[in-house]
């Protein structure tokens, strides 16, 4: 059972309980040691577009932190292409 998040890709567990991955293969650390996506993939993505992120600088962050453009530029670099889920486009409707 969880018992606390420090942010969406950390959480805390009670009682020695060990998260699993899509395997369901225990893991020890907070973060898996490779990266799979043979069974389930989720992205999600840092900013929309350039307007949604200064939208979200002046919004401030949830949890009360400043956020700032230059941090949000270097984030937002759109250097890698991933064109995975196009291979469900055509199962999509509108």
């Amino acid at each position: 059972m969880v018992v606390e998040s420090f942010n969406p890709h950390i959480f805390f567990y009670n009682h020695d309980v060990l998260s699993v991955n899509e395997h369901f293969e225990f893991q020890a650390k907070i973060c898996t040691m490779y990266l799979s996506v043979d069974r389930i993939r989720i992205n999600h993505y840092f900013t929309k577009s350039y307007a949604e992120m200064q939208n979200r600088i002046l919004k401030g962050s949830a949890t009360g932190r400043k956020k700032n453009t230059r941090l949000m530029e270097g984030i937002d670099r759109n250097d890698i292409q991933d064109l995975t889920i196009q291979r469900f486009t055509s199962k999509l409707t509108l």
